[in-house]
């Protein structure tokens, strides 16, 4: 450790400091955001991304406690970066994702900290720098950490009752946080376990979807998100599902009338005409969702009454009931 420079020394790197903060605040948004972009254009889902800069008491804290002599150098978290995400199996792939797009000065993992007989949280914890070329950062060094939610709440909470603490708490309630601590941990265990099992289902019922030549066991699943997706791709492979109608569509769905997915193919087939009728009406046939929502708007007036149709949506189904369509015969 090198001996702590005096306090002269320290008062003007902390006046240094504050001069600087605007910038190292500007990096911390640029980098939080650029994080945010990559995360969506890899399709990864975060519980959130945070960014922060030091403050100046604790940037003076570190400097006397770590015996820094080039602090502006030798600091590697003033500004730092968190990705949380919900499950553990996500946190390889922000790293993977992050190891591609920043020169990476040190990696560590605070799961190799830990004991059997320790519960705490897992987390990978990055160095790095911006890769030349591709994102205007400059060579500033800042950290990047990786970890779940319940890994953040455990950290939050070992942080607020821990930090700078020795020894933190009583040994009896040492052993009360640890259990406290265990019960989180095996809260995230049962998370990643019922992600795996959603998954299977989907594959499950993927698979009954495939199997023309015996439709009646997809068509016998419960009505489910999952379950309803499936079955709009089955019916319309080259569309896309629109998330804010797949979602009213389950939202409006009288669950006393509609608990399979056969009560939905017969509203399918029951408005196949008015849909081929509409469609030259109206270029709002963009998704498959559109279709499955109009269709049951065609065939259930308590679900046209409930849903928020456009009125050119509700005219053109009073018309075709009307016998509109076959006018212009």
């Amino acid at each position: 450790m090198v001996e702590n420079i005096d306090d002269v020394k320290l008062v003007q790197i902390g006046d240094e400091f504050i001069r600087q903060h605007e910038v190292y605040k500007q990096l911390a948004n640029t980098v939080q955001e650029i994080l945010k972009e990559k995360l969506k254009i890899e399709n990864l889902k975060t519980a959130y991304v945070l960014s922060r800069v030091k403050d100046r008491g604790s940037f003076l804290e570190k400097i006397h406690r770590k015996g820094y002599s080039d602090p502006f150098q030798q600091m590697n978290d003033i500004v730092g970066v968190r990705v949380v995400c919900l499950y553990t199996e996500d946190i390889e792939k922000i790293a993977k994702l992050i190891r591609g797009h920043f020169n990476i000065l040190e990696e560590d993992s605070k799961d190799k900290d830990l004991g059997t007989d320790k519960m705490g949280y897992h987390d990978l914890s990055f160095v790095v720098q911006s890769k030349e070329g591709e994102e205007n950062l400059g060579q500033y060094k800042f950290e990047i950490q990786v970890r779940t939610i319940v890994s953040d709440a455990i950290s939050i909470i070992s942080h607020d009752l821990h930090y700078k603490k020795d020894p933190p708490f009583p040994e009896k309630l040492e052993r009360e946080l640890n259990l406290a601590f265990a019960t989180m941990e095996l809260t995230q265990y049962h998370c990643n376990a019922l992600r795996e099992r959603r998954k299977e289902y989907v594959k499950v019922i993927e698979r009954e979807a495939a199997d023309n030549a015996n439709q009646a066991a997809f068509l016998n699943q419960p009505i489910t998100d999952d379950a309803l997706r499936v079955y709009t791709k089955k019916l319309f492979p080259s569309l896309s599902i629109k998330e804010h109608i797949h979602a009213l569509i389950l939202r409006d769905l009288n669950p006393n009338k509609y608990k399979i997915l056969e009560d939905i193919d017969k509203a399918i087939k029951y408005s196949k005409d008015f849909v081929e009728y509409y469609k030259t009406q109206s270029d709002s046939f963009k998704s498959g969702s559109d279709y499955i929502t109009k269709s049951l708007g065609y065939y259930d007036e308590e679900f046209l009454n409930c849903h928020p149709f456009a009125q050119k949506t509700r005219d053109a189904v009073r018309d075709f009931k009307g016998g509109a369509h076959k006018q212009g015969k």
